[in-house]
């Protein structure tokens, strides 16, 4: 009588210890995967910035400035007219640019030219 509960606690105990050992398998198998995934994108973002270094100033200058202007937010009182119309104006400014600098790239581009592309 008692051989048979030592038999299966011995086969738990057993497949417990395989269970554990394929779960660290599979756990080291998916941290592979992602450092490789990483790796991946860390390349991408180095071929981007080398292919577009504007792009990575003004990533750098837009960091830069959002951790000033949250110094800038926390002393902001309800009433203070000047930096709401300060960032009304930058705002409206970005706004502007947004909408004129693609606006006079394709005023560049012969009408003709683009309806034969198509």
């Amino acid at each position: 009588m008692p051989l048979l509960p030592r038999l299966s606690s011995l086969w738990r105990n057993l497949f417990h210890q395989a269970r554990q050992e394929q779960d660290l398998a599979e756990e080291e198998v998916r941290m592979g995967h992602q450092l490789e995934t990483c790796w991946q994108d860390l390349r991408y973002a180095l071929r981007t910035v080398r292919r577009n270094p504007g792009l990575a100033a003004v990533v750098v200058l837009t960091l830069a400035l959002g951790a000033r202007m949250k110094g800038f937010l926390f002393e902001l009182s309800v009433t203070d007219p000047p930096t709401f119309t300060l960032i009304t104006a930058l705002l409206l400014g970005v706004a502007f640019l947004a909408c004129y600098l693609p606006a006079r790239g394709a005023t560049k581009v012969d009408p003709i030219t683009a309806l034969r592309r198509e």
